[in-house]
């Protein structure tokens, strides 16, 4: 069984806590990422809202065509 498969079997057994509960620690590693290192808070901030948006995609196509 491959590492996608398990983590899939995995991920039944969540909560929508649990979903919200890693978003939140992506956040705050993100803010980690940004304090140490701030030469990232100098993009463009059209840069951030474009990769935002297309690493959104592929939710919303699985969302809306399901």
């Amino acid at each position: 069984m491959n590492y996608i498969k398990w983590a899939e079997s995995k991920i039944i057994n969540f909560k929508w806590y649990d979903i919200g509960l890693i978003k939140l620690s992506v956040f705050f590693f993100a803010l980690l990422i940004a304090k140490l290192c701030p030469e990232v808070l100098g993009f463009h901030w059209g840069l951030y809202l474009v990769a935002g948006l297309v690493l959104a995609l592929p939710v919303y196509w699985k969302m809306l065509t399901a």
